[in-house]
This record gives C-alpha cells, structure tokens and sequence, in this order.
C-alpha cells in the first residue's frame, strides 16, 4: 500500500460509482423509452430497495466471517458486466426489473467489504483524512456518471449503456490489480462487529447506491465532534425517519418521469442530478469545516424544511416555459440534494448514538425493516399515484409526508 495519502485500491471506489450513480438515472429513463410509465418505474425502483437492504445485511455478515475483502469486490464488479449485457441486448421492461433487481444483490456484495478496508486501512487518528479521500472518489465517480450522461440525446441509452460496461470491466481490473488482501487485524473485534451491524443500514441511507458516502468510521467522528446529549425516545425518532425516508422515494421515484414527460432531453435529466450531487458535496464541506457545530437536532429539522421547499419549487416549474422549467428543477433538486445530505448526517448520528447499547442488534433490525419499508412502499405508492392523479398529487403528497416528519422529530425534542 506505501505510505501515499490514500491506498491504490481507493481508485476502484471511482467506476464502481459511475455504474451505481448512472444507473439509478439510466433505469428510469430505458423503461421510459421502452414506452412504460411512471408506474413501471415505481415497481423497478421498489424491487431494487426491496432486494438491497437484506442483500447488504447477508453480504456483511458473509464479509465479516471471511475477511477475503478482495474477492467480494472482484465478485461484485464481475457479476455486474452480464447484467449491463443484458440490459444492452434484450430490450424489455421486464428485463429492467430482473436486471435492476440482480444488481442490487451484485453491488451490495462489496458495500461492506470496500468499509470494513476503509476502516482497517489506517490508525484511528488517521481515519478523518481517509474518509475524507473515499468519499472524494464516490463523489467523483457520481459526477462522471452524471457528466457522461449529460451528453445524451433522446437515442442515446444503448451508448450510455455502452460506456457503463467499458467502467465496469476497468472496475473489474482495478479490483484484481489494485485491492491486496490483508492478513493482519488492524481493526478491534469491536469495530468488525460494528461492521457488521451497522455497515449496511448506513450504507442504505444513500438508496441510489449502497456505496453510501456516510461511512461508519465517520459517524464515529461526528458523533464525538457534536457531542450530543440526546436521550429521547428512540421510536419516535424511528417514525420521525421513515416518514422523511418515505417523502424522499414518493417524489424521487415519480421526478425522473415527470421530468422526461414534460419535455426534457436525457441530457438535461443528467445535468438535473449533477445539480444533487453538488447539493450534496455543500453540506458535506460545512460539516468537514464547522465540525465543531454542537446542535444536530438542527440539521434535521432544516433538512426537512429544504428538502420540502426543493419539492415545492418542482411542483411549481410545471406552470413555466421548458427552458424555466429546466432551470428550476436545477435549483430545486440541489437543494433537495442538501437537505438529503443533512438528513443523512443528522439521521445517522442521533442512530448511532442509540445502536451502541445493549439493544444493538433490535435497533438495527427495526432501523433496517423501517428503511426497506419506506423505500418499497414509497416508490410503489408514487409510481400508483403518479399514474392515476398525477405527479403534482405525488409531489404535495411528498411535501405533507415530509413536513410531518419535521413536526414528529420537533416534538421528540420539546417532549425531552
């Protein structure tokens, strides 16, 4: 590994995401082209979240028994090129369901494995700086993903396609060229057990990926650095959660739909979702550079607050010339992309303060059964309602749902 800022294999991190990122927005718009409607993206959505958060919870148990980090990548990133073949040669949407459901049992196979090395990569001390380089690559691989796609036109998806397989193959040889296996235990047995817990349901709060760029070891530094004295009912914070997390897929599933309907180029779709990213990148930066800011309940109440307000202003766009339109989903859905961010942060540190306990293990699974919940329910009620009463239904719907959220988390707060 040598004594570089970061080991070589966090290069792999890079075309690993440009495959999950792009296809989160490729899937969407190949069952759209293929004449199915919001409804048919709902089940394609619903089917991956239902197959992802129990695939994490299997593939990090697996990891943690093995210790053969290598081989669970190689495995992930090998898996993925038939899928991609697939999806290029048979053109149909219900090879989109099947193919959007195997990947997410493929990518889930290395989410754990590619933490359990960023934990064991350097001394505790060092961990800020090395969680700060994988999530550098998980963003950069996000934005290729995205800027590839910006290029597109409306025959486009067979080459955007194209371009997946040529990142996953370089995947694949960075995984078996780069990733070493480690022999010696450079992590406690505390912290592989933490893995093993834990890992996949942060890994799920990121649900376009779960490569999830809220890490484990990052939330152990959060919570230290704001030192919260929570101590409030762990259900209501729990119905808190799945309300917001149940807002954020009703209006995730039904936006790419509704963008493409209403006249937008896949170009501009993928510009859309750079918007997010850097949305998300901003409150990432404010947490690295006010790590001192000591009132989490702050950042969740806002992200509700934001995250309501970017739904809103996609909601009103409708009444706007295409080029307006455009441009305000740009801005709405960056601060959508900032309120998930906080929401992210905030959610998982008030979870781990509860996860350290003697509860563990309960609290993990209700957190993993709330969060699959949310996510299967979420998009297959969006694609339902989207189809019969429209996106705007969806979206106020998306608005209520998530200012509830705000509203149960504040009343946990003045109940304490």
């Amino acid at each position: 590994m040598g004594h570089s800022n970061h080991p070589s294999w966090m290069y792999t991190i890079v075309p690993i995401n440009v495959i999950s990122s792009g296809l989160s927005v490729l899937i969407p718009l190949y069952i759209l082209s293929l004449h199915g409607d919001v409804f048919d993206v709902g089940i394609a959505v619903a089917l991956y979240n239902l197959v992802v958060i129990p695939s994490s919870l299997i593939w990090g148990k697996l990891a943690d028994r093995l210790r053969r980090n290598r081989i669970f990548v190689i495995g992930s990133t090998a898996a993925t090129i038939p899928i991609l073949l697939m999806l290029l040669l048979f053109r149909s949407i219900a090879f989109a369901y099947l193919g959007y459901a195997i990947y997410a049992i493929a990518a889930a196979a290395s989410a754990p494995a590619i933490n359990i090395m960023v934990m064991g990569t350097r001394r505790s001390r060092k961990m800020p700086q090395t969680y700060s380089r994988y999530g550098t690559f998980t963003l950069v691989g996000s934005l290729i993903a995205y800027a590839i796609g910006a290029f597109l036109d409306g025959s486009g998806l067979a080459y955007y396609l194209v371009a997946l397989i040529a990142f996953n193959i370089a995947a694949l040889v960075m995984s078996i060229t780069l990733i070493h296996e480690r022999r010696s235990r450079q992590y406690a047995k505390n912290d592989l057990k933490y893995v093993s817990n834990a890992t996949p349901v942060l890994n799920a709060l990121a649900p376009k990926s779960p490569h999830s760029l809220i890490s484990a070891s990052f939330m152990k530094r959060l919570y230290s650095s704001f030192k919260t004295t929570e101590s409030n009912s762990i259900y209501i914070l729990f119905i808190a959660i799945a309300l917001f997390a149940l807002g954020y897929n009703l209006f995730n599933t039904s936006f790419i739909p509704y963008l493409e309907v209403h006249g937008l180029t896949y170009g501009k779709i993928f510009m859309i979702n750079i918007a997010n990213s850097l949305g998300q990148i901003l409150i990432l930066l404010l947490v690295a550079f006010k790590i001192k800011i000591r009132n989490i309940n702050r950042y969740y109440t806002l992200s509700t607050v934001y995250r309501s307000t970017g739904y809103v202003l996609s909601a009103l766009a409708i009444i706007l010339p295409v080029s307006a339109f455009f441009i305000t989903n740009v801005f709405a859905y960056l601060i959508a992309g900032f309120a998930f961010a906080a929401w992210s942060i905030s959610s998982s540190v008030m979870l781990y303060e509860k996860i350290r306990g003697a509860k563990q293990g309960y609290y993990i699974g209700l957190w993993t059964a709330i969060l699959g919940g949310s996510s299967v329910a979420g998009s297959l009620i969006s694609g339902a309602i989207s189809s019969v009463y429209g996106y705007l239904a969806t979206f106020i719907l998306a608005v209520i749902i998530t200012a509830v959220s705000g509203l149960v988390f504040e009343s946990k707060i003045k109940t304490s």
